[in-house]
């Protein structure tokens, strides 16, 4: 049975919670740890299963593998410099992710279209598929077919993304639809067990 509780949201920001504190003095108002790397809200978090990894979907358009011995206590997480926000307002819901750098809250430019979090303490990133228009979601691949050798995603171009979880490579890319001109995006992939 587990106790951990994990949440993602719009500040990129993953915490992790343990349910046994819940109540339990000042810790009911706080994470017990926090995972940085995102630089856009995350949009889903998906357990492996075996108390160590999950996953992650975000609005900066990538998929993170993240191990949970890693987090940063709260106070460590607070006292890391915050990300600079963008001039320019982006809604996932009304337009692709900006195919131009950026700039800062200072002026200076965003090193390329996926800039980095120099908190990021994920295992891995895996890019190729969209996140805008609607919440995509990812899963680990299932454990008894393959191992959980994949991650895989919808994406909002109507296709789905096959990642190796150890290489970061894409191994497939299926299309939901034929016609690209009209694409439905695709939200959630249920990969069976057997």
């Amino acid at each position: 049975r587990s106790n951990v509780i994990v949440t993602g949201s719009d500040d990129a920001l993953i915490k992790v919670w343990d349910r046994r504190m819940l109540g339990v003095g000042r810790a009911s108002a706080a994470p017990q740890g926090v995972l940085h790397g995102h630089t856009e809200g995350v949009t889903y978090l998906s357990p492996k299963g075996d108390g160590r990894y999950m996953v992650s979907n975000s609005k900066d358009q990538s998929a993170k593998l993240w191990d949970l011995r890693l987090l940063r206590p709260p106070e460590a997480s607070d006292a890391l410099t915050p990300l600079p926000k963008r001039h320019r307002v982006w809604d996932y819901r009304r337009s692709e992710y900006p195919n131009v750098p950026g700039r800062d809250a200072s002026g200076q430019a965003w090193p390329s279209q996926h800039h980095v979090n120099p908190h990021d303490s994920s295992v891995m990133t895996y890019r190729g598929h969209k996140v805008h228009y609607t919440l995509i979601r990812c899963h680990f691949s299932p454990r008894e077919s393959t191992g959980q050798k994949y991650i895989y995603t919808g994406s909002a171009d109507g296709r789905v993304h096959i990642y190796d979880t150890l290489s970061g490579e894409i191994e497939a890319v299926l299309a939901h639809g034929h016609d690209c001109r009209d694409v439905a995006a695709v939200r959630d992939v249920s990969w069976h067990p057997w």
